[in-house]
């Protein structure tokens, strides 16, 4: 028995040993495969996809440069200029694998997916003899659907921070640079700086191939692609479509035209960048032609690289407010850093003052933004007096017509003769006119057959009179429901109107309520069948001081009577609801009967 035990034991060590052994030796060369992993991307006989071969200060890397399927590996490498001697830190960050050579020696290797420490605890201590060092740095993504990112950074004796590496850290350390040129006629060429060559891409297959170009030497060159001009000056921006022929013309004056052809390969490129280059504009909803106002032109770039624009501005009138902001601008580019992704486009801001007295015949003005002969952006503006507009819709930005041009209309506010001869009138209308029929503009409560204007249209009946409902939109700002109103008040047999205005929203601000009435006062009185009008003060609300205020100036700027719907709401409510009712900005139902035969009861 204890021979058998003794051979089993025997056997057991044995195994154990050739187990432990075995795992040492896969465990040894999965240590070595781990750098053999990297250099098998780069082995001679491997068909390799260049991007590139460039002198550049940051190279950026998407997440599948060749295909949704291809895993990569990226090497980097330059001769390091080392200016002292001393001990210096190399340090890297990084959301996958990393080796990094310093003179044939693996000085970091770093395995493994991570998210980005975003600072510099992976680093190594090397002692370099001032002068040239060979510098390697490899990259392989592990994971697919992880984020490429790699920063590799150094901090030199006696420096205490560590500073990413640029392209002013290699070789070559100096650059000879030329100052002017001609041929032997003595014809002066610019010397031409062509960089930033990126593809943009607005489509799946539609691209956008750009270069930035500049002339080193003062002169101001015309630009041509083909046998078009499409830039003057320096610097400029040049857009080609992929069915162009990738070359451009310089034409100095008193010059013959250089041809210049673009290399094929692109030194910075990246994948499905938008072709973002627009602007906006921001205007008034309304202006009166007694006032004055600012409006703003904004040019934005969500572009990767920094680009020259010209912005022209035509109108239909000898001179308009917006002609002066005409010209060429340069524009800086995002932030091409993937911690910083989320920060706003570039843009320039142009101020432009608007005169009201200036558009009582109304003006048109067209806007186009253009870089390289390319056409970005085109946008209209009219700004025409109100009675003139017989069609509006409104979008995001304000009013539009159907063409999608932007429209300011202009208000016009009566002068003290014009009052006169219209309120003669209106006392006379008052005591001799009775009307037939009522158009009321305002907010519907309750539910259908049993809402305030069911209400309403029961007391007015009651009175001998037909009456017309046109509601404002609740929820949106009263201009966006202008429109509907408009071409009501303009098709409207009414003989009196009754505006009740709709609660100051947290969008509208008094100035937009009271241009807002002014604009249905005005287009009330270009309808030749409404003889009378009445403006109600608003029901109860959280911003009844500032209403009211409203109310009665707009009753004194047109000379037309106030309907008193507050006061009288808030002695027929109670104290406790009535406060209830202001603070959520609703119609007391309970009290409907009794709003609606007050209203229908008001003489005319």
């Amino acid at each position: 028995g204890r021979y058998e035990w003794s051979h089993r034991d025997l056997q057991n060590r044995e195994e154990n040993r050739e187990k432990d052994i075995k795992k040492l030796m896969i465990s040894a060369k999965e240590e070595n495969a781990r750098e053999l992993e990297f250099m098998r991307y780069f082995s001679p006989d491997r068909k390799l996809r260049e991007i590139g071969t460039c002198l550049a200060e940051k190279i950026y890397l998407t997440n599948m440069p060749f295909g949704h399927r291809s895993g990569f590996a990226a090497e980097f490498k330059g001769t390091l200029v080392a200016d002292k001697d001393g001990e210096y830190t190399f340090a890297v960050d990084s959301t996958s694998n990393v080796l990094l050579f310093i003179d044939d020696e693996m000085v970091i290797n770093w395995y493994g997916d991570r998210k980005a420490n975003d600072d510099w605890s992976k680093n190594c201590k090397l002692k370099l003899s001032r002068g040239l060092h060979d510098f390697k740095l490899y990259y392989k993504r592990a994971d697919r659907s992880q984020e490429a990112y790699i920063e590799a950074a150094w901090k030199k004796p006696g420096d205490k921070d560590f500073t990413v590496m640029s392209e002013l850290d290699f070789a070559p350390g100096r650059r000879t640079s030329l100052t002017s040129f001609s041929d032997a006629a003595g014809h002066r060429y610019p010397l031409v700086k062509a960089d930033r060559q990126i593809s943009i891409f607005t489509g799946k297959k539609e691209r956008l191939f750009w270069i930035n170009c500049k002339s080193l030497n003062g002169l101001a060159p015309e630009w041509l692609i083909g046998d078009r001009k499409v830039a003057h000056g320096s610097p400029v921006s040049l857009f080609y479509k992929d069915d162009m022929k990738k070359e451009f013309g310089i034409k100095q004056e008193h010059a013959p035209v250089i041809v210049l052809t673009i290399p094929e390969y692109e030194t910075s490129r990246k994948i499905h960048t938008p072709a973002k280059l627009d602007m906006k504009l921001w205007l008034p909803d309304f202006i009166y032609d007694d006032e004055n106002l600012n409006s703003y032109l904004e040019i934005f770039s969500g572009l990767p690289a920094e680009v020259t624009c010209s912005l022209g501005v035509a109108g239909d009138k000898r001179s308009n407010p917006f002609e002066n902001i005409s010209g060429k601008y340069t524009i800086s580019g995002t932030v091409n850093d993937p911690k910083k992704r989320f920060e706003p486009d570039s843009s320039l801001k142009f101020m432009v003052p608007l005169e009201g007295k200036a558009f009582k015949d109304g003006v048109t003005v067209n806007f186009d933004l253009e870089a390289g002969g390319i056409a970005f952006a085109k946008k209209t503006v009219r700004i025409v007096p109100l009675d003139a507009i017989f069609q509006l819709e409104t979008d995001e930005d304000g009013f539009v017509d159907k063409n999608g041009s932007r429209i300011v209309p202009v208000l016009h506010r009566p002068g003290l003769d014009e009052l006169r001869r219209w309120q003669l009138p209106a006392l006379f209308m008052s005591s001799m006119f009775v009307p037939t029929k009522v158009l009321v503009v305002a907010n519907d409560f309750g539910q259908n057959g049993d809402s305030f204007f069911s209400e309403l249209e029961k007391q007015y009946k009651a009175a001998g009179m037909e009456v017309e409902f046109v509601e404002w939109k609740i929820g949106q700002p009263g201009i966006n429901g202008l429109p509907d109103v408009m071409r009501t008040i303009r098709n409207s047999d009414a003989g009196a109107a009754v505006i009740i205005p709709p609660h100051l929203d947290p969008v509208s601000t008094p100035r937009r309520q009271r241009r807002l009435l002014s604009a249905l006062i005005q287009l009330m009185r270009t309808n030749s069948d409404i003889k009378l009008i009445k403006l109600a003060t608003p029901f109860p609300g959280n911003k009844d001081e500032e209403s009211i205020a409203n109310i009665k100036k707009i009753s004194r700027e047109y000379g037309i009577d106030i309907l008193s719907l507050n006061s009288y709401v808030k002695q027929l409510c109670a104290g406790d609801e009535i406060e209830q009712k202001a603070e959520d900005n609703t119609f007391p139902l309970s009290h409907k009967a009794e709003i609606a035969e007050f209203i229908a009861g008001e003489k005319w």
